[in-house]
């Protein structure tokens, strides 16, 4: 099954019809408990800070992390 994903989160503005994507149930789920509300662009400079080789994150600093990726 398909679900309407926003593009840009609607409370940070994306509530054009045209910031609507269908994707699959499963990678729906898995982009929000990897990038939360991140845009596709937060989320990429996000994932580059988070995969460098030698860090150790815990969930707690992921969640608190990804939260100062999000622009306004």
């Amino acid at each position: 099954m398909k679900t309407r994903h926003h593009i840009r989160n609607r409370a940070r503005g994306g509530k054009d019809h045209q910031n609507i994507v269908m994707l699959p149930d499963w990678f729906h789920q898995a982009w929000h408990d990897v990038a939360g509300n991140l845009t596709p662009d937060e989320a990429c400079r996000f994932i580059r800070e988070v995969m460098k080789p030698g860090k150790s994150w815990g969930t707690h600093d992921l969640k608190k992390f990804r939260e100062g990726f999000k622009t306004p």
